[in-house]
């Protein structure tokens, strides 16, 4: 099915954020672009084509993150005011626990934006380098290097001390992770734990994961995650496997972590020659199975 059809002025796409239910196009000269009939609705421009979505006057769109949540239709985009160049984030759509990121009314956080507006961030002075979209939590970093984060913090995975269940409705800095005076690179926000690639203060880099389940993904052996109340205390902490290790990239999933590292090396000596645990060396592309307790390799 072909969703982008040629416009009259040859505009190219420069980028795509998608999700279950809706897909946003930015294109070069600074237009946002929707197909998704339940996100469009939101926008009071329902419709199963793509089309335009209409931004605050005088700001073009730079990039565009989105909700994963299908039943919360929910986006950001870097808008720039074309007058001034300054960039701003701005959030539209349905949400709960506060992932909108526009503060809250008369107590009660706002749970949907039927048009793009600004976070609630208490100073103008705050620029957003990235953001980590979750079903529900977001986590940012500034062009400082610091840690923000807003939305439902399960499992602590924002590294905030325990909040109430309604959330966290506006862009709160993540004082305790802010307090390594580390300077955060990237962040991966998912359901129940974060990872956060730190440059440290020898200009190292070390990956840490953030949150309080027990559950494996967090990278640590459970007997150094130290017992519930010690976790709750302090929710995050260095990844040991990666600490000499040069990290390219890494994703946070729902239930596990995937991590790439940088070699060394062509990357075919890397990839077919393999020294096993129990010292044998093998080569090949290798398939593993479990058969029992024991791991088995066919070349």
């Amino acid at each position: 099915m072909k969703i982008w059809e040629e416009k009259a002025d040859e505009q190219q796409i420069v980028g795509i954020a998608t999700s279950h239910s809706f897909t946003l196009f930015v294109t070069e000269k600074g237009q946002l672009w929707a197909r998704g009939e339940s996100f469009l609705e939101m926008l009071d421009q329902a419709s199963k084509e793509t089309v335009q979505v209409k931004l605050p006057a005088g700001q073009l769109c730079r990039r565009a993150w989105v909700g994963k949540a299908s039943a919360s239709p929910c986006a950001f985009v870097e808008l720039e005011d074309e007058s001034t160049g300054k960039k701003c984030i701005y959030s539209a759509g349905r949400s709960e626990y506060g992932l909108l990121g526009q503060g809250s009314v008369e107590g009660t956080e706002v749970k949907e934006s039927r048009e793009f507006k600004k976070l609630a961030l208490e100073s103008e002075d705050v620029q957003f380098d990235s953001l980590s979209v979750s079903n529900s939590a977001v986590m940012a970093i500034d062009s400082k290097g610091q840690l923000w984060g807003w939305g439902h913090n399960e499992s602590q995975r924002l590294g905030l001390p325990e909040v109430a269940e309604k959330g966290v409705a506006k862009p709160t800095e993540l004082a305790q992770l802010n307090n390594l005076k580390f300077k955060a690179k990237k962040a991966e926000c998912s359901n129940v734990h974060s990872l956060v690639l730190f440059e440290d203060l020898k200009g190292k880099d070390v990956l840490y994961s953030v949150g309080t389940s027990g559950y494996k993904h967090l990278g640590v052996p459970e007997d150094q995650l130290g017992d519930a109340e010690k976790r709750k205390a302090t929710p995050f902490r260095e990844i040991p496997t990666f600490s000499d290790r040069k990290v390219a990239d890494f994703v946070a999933g729902d239930r596990c972590s995937l991590v790439i590292l940088q070699c060394d090396g062509a990357p075919a000596e890397q990839l077919y020659n393999h020294v096993l645990p129990e010292g044998k060396k093998a080569q090949g592309l290798l398939h593993f199975y479990k058969k029992g307790d024991a791991w088995h390799f066919i070349p």
